[in-house]
């Protein structure tokens, strides 16, 4: 890693919610065991039906999860920005990721090996409440969404869709990093119908449509969204 790495390396550990836990020695520990991976274009960090070897650190850029169904289709289920952390379940759950993990072109990626970070875990029993909490929280916000797609008008499904997204996306609990494209997909209406969906959401100022990504101004609004 160049030094500007580093040092983002070193705050992102020290602030984390889980890795913060852990003793000075520990952290310096897995420093000298990251490795930069940049990303000339799309690049695949885990195939689908892979065991993760690695914890990845988004430094610049994003990380996408993308789904595949049986007759080969795809479907990107979220996007991870800066200060993100990949993939906290795949580090303690022996079975293989269902979904690609994929650097976008021009990302950053810090990488650091999932053997050392389980050891340093293993080492720091109090990290394990941290880890289920973060989890947990995820995990609620897909079932909400799959609640509210089955239940909810198109409006409320949108709401429910970026708070989800949002709040899956990791740093940033108040940003959707996904194009309208693959919102859309997720939504299963056009492109121009999510468009105009949007523009409601905008106009009453729970939503802020900016490049590359949507901002969520009222959280609380979304969710009271009928």
């Amino acid at each position: 890693m160049n030094a500007a790495d580093h040092l983002f390396a070193q705050r992102a550990l020290a602030s984390s919610p889980v890795l913060g836990m852990l003793p000075p020695v520990l952290r310096d520990r897995l420093l000298r065991s990251a490795q930069t991976i940049r990303c000339g274009g799309a690049t695949l960090l885990c195939a689908a039906k892979e065991q993760p070897t690695l914890l990845y650190l988004v430094r610049q850029g994003q990380v996408e999860l993308t789904a595949h169904s049986a007759d080969g289709e795809e479907m990107t289920i979220s996007a991870l920005g800066p200060g993100s952390w990949i993939s906290w379940l795949g580090l303690f759950d022996s079975r293989p990721v269902q979904h690609d993990i994929i650097g976008t072109s021009g990302s950053r990626i810090i990488a650091f090996p999932a053997r050392l970070i389980r050891e340093a875990v293993e080492a720091v029993p109090g990290c394990y409440p941290v880890i289920i909490t973060e989890i947990g929280g995820r995990f609620r916000a897909l079932i909400q969404w799959v609640e509210q797609s089955a239940l909810a008008n198109r409006d409320r499904r949108l709401a429910q869709l970026l708070l989800s997204l949002a709040r899956t996306s990791g740093h940033d609990e108040n940003a959707v990093l996904l194009t309208r494209a693959k919102i859309a997909r997720l939504m299963g209406c056009s492109r121009q119908t999510l468009h105009g969906a949007l523009g409601e959401l905008a106009s009453k100022r729970l939503v802020r449509l900016a490049y590359g990504r949507i901002e969520i101004l009222d959280a609380a609004g979304l969710e009271r969204l009928g």
